[in-house]
């Protein structure tokens, strides 16, 4: 028979509380559970864990408890929200039983016992770097594997290395930027990782225009000191009446400057790359007034760039105007982010990536929570056009509601709320009660507990 297999902890735990028999609650038994909610503010993690087990009164019999618990000393897994556990009781006293978690389960059911079978820890993957000859592609004789690293950013540097030794290698042919990178794709190496999309040309690209540009400011600046050096050592010459030719020559006691690396950041990198691994899957369109990126997978999200404004706007799929064209990447590049070297470039780039990859589709809702300055938890709900020009950068205003609950787990209180929103800065302003007792807090939006779920 084949094995259940469940989507969440919640879910296998009402299977289990439908299809399970139940035991009396009683000390030093144990049950099975799910992890509802997770207390970090002390010395160690509490864990509030719904059980299956007979409690009650006789007219009031239930099925489920909660309970309070600590990880067994034992147990070396991590333990999060929605886990299917085993609970183990050590006291029944307090006003809610207290004990232990003994073990974490995985959410496949095995039929033929009738038992959740144990979790098991994911094996570590390893990230192979394939190295492949640029000037002989398909020869897999001139392939090989360079190695297999823990992460992706080791991987990811060592792939760096590869590309960086030979493209220094040929700095003294006195290429162009663009002559060293077409140099790097016909005789070069081309390292990638298995599983992982990564531009190598990309960033030989980016690397080729960042060692032209500081490679001919050393030169300039070498060159200016020679130059300035040659003049005193002229004038000096000349106020003693011992002019001589030799005095042209450029002095072998030069001193180099210091290395000058005025080259993309790891972030305008990072940003290049990851905009890079999203081209695939879009489409650019454009009209008279707009240039248009729209979305073929996940929530098929549209960001439009006004020619004329040159703002963002969000849309739907079916929101997109009628008289539109086909156009290109490197079109919306020239548009939208014209010069690579302006950060402002940047962060539309990285607005737009956001937007793209956290981005809600129409008729989906953000719920949102941030920690009150005065104790407890804020939270709200966002409509998927008003979160979605959040994300692309735009201002935004929003008056409504939230709710609160105090650190006491009270009951919710429903609080009115104003929210303004600007590249990413956020201001909120809550009124607490009706004699003007408000709090305003600032943050970035990336502060906001739910932010990436």
């Amino acid at each position: 028979m084949t094995n259940l297999v469940f989507k969440t902890g919640m879910r296998a735990f009402e299977y289990a509380e439908k299809f399970f028999d139940k035991e009396k609650l009683s000390a030093g038994s144990s049950y099975i559970g799910v992890v509802e909610a997770i207390d970090r503010s002390g010395s160690m993690a509490v864990y509030k864990v719904l059980i299956l087990c007979k409690n009650g009164s006789m007219f009031g019999r239930k099925s489920t408890l909660m309970v309070a618990a600590i990880a067994h000393p034992e147990l070396d897994v991590q333990i999060v929200e929605d886990d299917l556990v085993r609970f183990g009781v050590d006291q029944l006293k307090p006003k809610i039983p207290t004990g232990f978690i003994l073990e974490k389960y995985s959410l496949e059911l095995d039929v033929a016992s009738g038992k959740f079978l144990p979790y098991q820890p994911p094996v570590p993957q390893k990230y192979r770097v394939i190295v492949r000859d640029h000037f002989h592609y398909m020869d897999e004789d001139e392939t090989y594997v360079d190695g297999e690293y823990d992460t992706i950013d080791e991987a990811l540097k060592v792939s760096q290395k590869i590309i960086d030794d030979y493209l220094v290698s040929r700095l003294d042919q006195g290429f162009s930027a663009k002559e060293l990178y077409d140099d790097y794709m016909m005789f070069g190496e081309d390292p990638s990782i298995e599983g992982v999309f990564w531009s190598a040309s990309g960033y030989a690209q980016a690397k080729a225009e960042e060692l032209v540009s500081t490679n001919t400011q050393q030169s300039q600046t070498k060159q200016h000191r020679t130059q300035d050096e040659t003049f005193h050592k002229v004038h000096a010459k000349f106020e003693s009446g011992k002019l001589d030719d030799n005095i042209y020559k450029p002095s072998s006691e030069a001193k180099p400057v210091a290395e000058l690396n005025p080259g993309i950041s790891e972030w305008a990198f990072s940003i290049k790359h990851s905009y890079g691994n999203i081209l695939p899957n879009s489409e650019i369109l454009e009209n008279e007034f707009d240039i248009y990126y729209k979305q073929t997978n996940k929530n098929k999200l549209v960001a439009g760039w006004s020619k004329t404004n040159k703002t963002w706007s969000v849309l739907f799929n079916h929101e997109l105007p009628a008289d539109l064209n086909f156009s290109s990447p490197s079109r919306f590049e020239e548009l939208v982010f014209a010069n690579h070297y302006e950060p402002e470039s940047y962060y539309q780039k990285q607005y737009l990536l956001e937007y793209l990859l956290f981005g809600l589709g129409e008729g989906q809702r953000k719920n949102l929570s941030i920690k009150a300055r005065r104790g407890g938890q804020l939270s709200f709900s966002l409509d998927a056009r008003t979160w979605n020009a959040m994300l692309i950068g735009n201002r935004v205003s929003v008056e409504g509601a939230c709710k609160y609950i105090t650190d006491q787990n009270e009951e919710e209180r429903v609080r009115s709320m104003t929210l303004q929103c600007a590249d990413w800065y956020l201001t909120l302003e809550v009124l607490f009660n009706a004699d003007e007792d408000y709090e305003e807090m600032s943050f970035g939006i990336k502060e906001l507990q739910g932010y990436y779920t």
